[in-house]
């Protein structure tokens, strides 16, 4: 959608273009013009128009992050990554599904233009030189080149010329009239063929992506070049307990009890179910929000701070006695660190890390209290999730959690990992409620320009 969004205030320019050049390329001509048909006119100003978009789209137009690899000669590696780890973490299979779908329009309307490309071996090899010079040119330019773009564009364009040829045979069934594509039987098969196993791969991925009893992971880490360990880790698997979240009390129940504790009232409004299960805002800046998994937000409007700043024992004192006064006690929470450098505002965020870890039930997540500098409380974030014990599983090692975060994650880093650290941990899957075990990898990332960041990816440790 992203690219569709960018795509689109560029048709205006882009169809002037797109006129200039179809009247110097088709048009200057005026008998042999007005001779054409207008099925094959419109043909002729669409190609010139997709051919204008392409060169923007591939040459002009900026796309992604700046994280992806410079070049990629692996091909089909996403679908692979897909395969094993989920689609949210090959994102590159759906761009190319795009490049398919942007080169569908040259198989079908350049055999309509020129009658010399009315078969399989020169529309398919129309649509691979065109990929190939176009991700040449992006080498030149640092736009990136892959060979799979490559790949999707040369099926796109096959499978233009096999949805013209399909329906070109329906028409000549309708009308009983011949077409200049030879809708032969062989190439109706070949046709059908090239769409099917077009589409098996990504139905295959959506069969696949739903298949995960527990769901998939993101890793959203940088991928280095290599990987210099600095500590011992073992290569030995091991079984470990895999929980599910446990509804505490109803939504209504949490809805009484959080105006109740907050001291907020009104009236709830129903969420989106995505988002928020149920909100309650008041015009005076306090409001309760529910979010899914029924966590929960109170903020409250505060004055202005006077400038005083109260000592961090004292924050930490006055944040105990507002959480006891939402029923959260000393043996449920600890008090774990000040967050206040990771949020841009004048606020103090302290956080409590939940204690509550049994074999049979883990409460997974924290409590971040807000306060001014001077002790107002600004607002109280509970993203705690009751889970409880649902079952065991083997899971990998923690030297294969490094092969994984090494090969899996967003686009490459051209720098190495320094590995300090990895230790056991438990990742909560939105999408079906589980708690899955992890590996957390500690590091950090040895820049090239001489600067070093963190580097901590949190590896699926369920064996696949």
């Amino acid at each position: 959608m992203d690219y569709i969004l960018k795509v689109l205030p560029a048709i205006p320019a882009a169809s002037a273009v797109s006129a200039l050049i179809d009247y110097l390329i088709f048009r200057r001509n005026k008998e042999k013009w007005k001779n054409k048909s207008l099925g094959q006119k419109t043909a002729e100003y669409l190609l010139t128009g997709w051919s204008v978009m392409f060169v923007y789209v591939t040459q002009i137009m900026s796309f992604g992050n700046g994280l992806g690899a410079l070049f990629n000669l692996r091909p089909l590696r996403m679908f692979y990554i897909a395969y094993r780890y989920g689609t949210v973490n090959a994102s590159g299979v759906w761009q190319f599904l795009l490049n398919i779908f942007m080169f569908v329009p040259l198989g079908i309307l350049l055999p309509i233009v020129f009658p010399r490309f009315r078969s399989w071996p020169k529309v398919t090899a129309a649509s691979f030189f065109t990929s190939l010079a176009t991700e040449l040119l992006q080498l030149l330019s640092r736009r990136g080149t892959d060979i799979d773009d490559v790949i999707a564009n040369t099926a796109g364009g096959m499978c233009g010329f096999a949805l013209l040829v399909l329906f070109s045979r329906i028409y000549e069934k309708v009308s009983g009239k011949k077409t200049a594509f030879f809708c032969s039987g062989r190439r109706i098969i070949l046709s059908m063929a090239v769409l099917f196993l077009t589409a098996v791969p990504f139905i295959g991925l959506k069969l696949s992506d739903g298949s995960s009893k527990y769901g998939n992971l993101y890793y959203g880490h940088l991928v280095p070049d290599s990987l210099n360990i600095q500590c011992v880790v073992n290569d030995q698997g091991k079984t470990r307990t895999i929980y599910k979240y446990v509804e505490k009390e109803s939504l209504q129940q949490l809805e009484t009890r959080l105006q109740k504790d907050s001291g907020i009232q009104g009236s709830w409004k129903m969420g989106d179910g995505t988002d928020t299960l149920a909100e309650l805002d008041r015009e005076d800046g306090s409001a309760l929000f529910i979010f899914p998994w029924h966590t929960w937000t109170v903020r409250y409007s505060h004055p202005a701070s006077a400038g005083s700043v109260l000592p961090k024992e004292k924050l930490v004192d006055l944040a105990w006695k507002e959480l006891n006064r939402f029923g959260i006690r000393e043996q449920e929470v600890a008090f774990r660190e000040d967050d206040s450098e990771e949020y841009g505002d004048d606020l103090v965020y302290l956080v409590f890390q939940s204690i509550e870890d049994t074999d049979d039930r883990i409460v997974y997540g924290d409590i971040t209290v807000s306060l001014t500098p001077d002790g107002y409380l600004a607002g109280i974030y509970d993203t705690r999730r009751w889970c409880g014990k649902a079952g065991q599983e083997e899971c990998i090692s923690a030297a294969e959690s490094l092969e994984i975060a090494g090969d899996v994650g967003v686009g490459a880093w051209h720098d190495q990992a320094m590995v300090t650290g990895v230790t056991e941990g438990y990742a909560f899957l939105p999408e079906t409620g589980y708690l899955i075990p992890t590996w957390e990898i500690k590091g950090y990332l040895n820049c090239s320009d001489g600067t070093t960041m963190a580097w901590n990816p949190e590896i699926d440790a369920v064996k696949r």
